[in-house]
């Protein structure tokens, strides 16, 4: 019996050190970034994207947080302000500097979220500070596809007399006129035809 507990303790002493071994070699060949793997907390920048509130970006902004912070999920605090609708956080991280183009989640541009969600204020604070009207998303739409499939006309129209080409095409090779003529948003196929 003595026997049989002496080499269960070896047996376990050879598991612990085999562990540690291993856990040894993931530090150095896969350095652990909690902020990368989706744990601990994010920074202010980024909660104050989140939370619709310039304070606790500027506060962050002080702190040394970049107005490019991403969240946890990969999108930058522009795309996400702009999805809010936040129009003051988008003015706010403009002024800051924040980079207009960059893409999300999904390769979403802060452009794109604005467009299909139809916040024409924000397409034309980031139209301004220089947001290409034709940055490719997701299923290579631009955001002009995006406003006239979900029947944002405003947004069709702030977007076109900004430079957006309606003939761009997505993966299924439709334009923002086919996509309007499909979800029968008839004013908006009334516009684009007017543009041809």
């Amino acid at each position: 019996m003595q026997v049989n507990v002496l080499q269960n303790m070896k047996n376990g002493s050879k598991l612990r050190a085999t562990i540690n071994f291993c856990a040894c070699l993931m530090v150095l060949f896969f350095p652990f970034n909690a902020h990368a793997q989706g744990f601990g907390k994010e920074n202010d920048m980024v909660q104050g994207a989140k939370n619709n509130s310039v304070g606790i970006m500027e506060r962050g902004f002080i702190e040394g947080d970049s107005p490019n912070s991403r969240s946890r999920e990969g999108d930058p605090v522009l795309i996400i302000v702009a999805e809010n609708g936040y129009e003051l956080g988008v003015r706010y991280l403009i002024s800051r500097g924040a980079r207009i183009n960059d893409k999300g989640l999904n390769s979403r541009t802060p452009l794109g979220v604005a467009a299909a969600a139809g916040y024409d204020a924000i397409l034309v604070h980031l139209l301004k500070a220089g947001a290409d009207p034709d940055k490719t998303g997701l299923r290579r739409e631009v955001p002009l596809i995006r406003a006239a499939r979900n029947g944002h006309l405003e947004a069709v129209k702030v977007l076109i007399e900004n430079g957006a080409y309606p003939d761009d095409t997505d993966l299924t090779g439709r334009t923002a006129l086919d996509w309007a003529r499909e979800q029968r948003h008839q004013k908006i196929v009334s516009y684009l035809e007017a543009q041809e």
